[in-house]
């Protein structure tokens, strides 16, 4: 789908292929893949030649969602054993390396 919409030159193609992509590798749990393709599709979004706001807007929501599942495990683990751990990612926005 996507080198279909590539082969056409069309930024805009190339956007929606990237969001209907990223859409269904989160629905169906690849999550690494779908932050791969909704981040594609939110910097098309950004600097497409149709500066739809509402878009780019909701793009950035589905990116951010992606994005964010794609760490809550290892969110999840800090909260319930590493407070040490926690309290430095909640000051440097990092996480440690286990």
């Amino acid at each position: 789908m996507l080198s279909l919409a590539s082969a056409s030159g069309k930024k805009s193609a190339n956007a929606d292929a990237a969001l209907k992509l990223g859409l269904l590798h989160y629905k169906e749990g690849y999550l690494k893949k779908s932050v791969e393709f909704l981040a594609r599709h939110f910097e098309l979004a950004r600097t497409g030649e149709e500066k739809d706001q509402k878009m780019i807007d909701m793009s950035r929501i589905n990116y951010g969602i992606a994005e964010a599942n794609t760490k809550i495990e290892q969110y999840k683990k800090l909260v319930l054993n590493d407070t040490q751990a926690l309290l430095d990612w909640k000051v440097n926005k990092k996480f440690k390396k286990a």
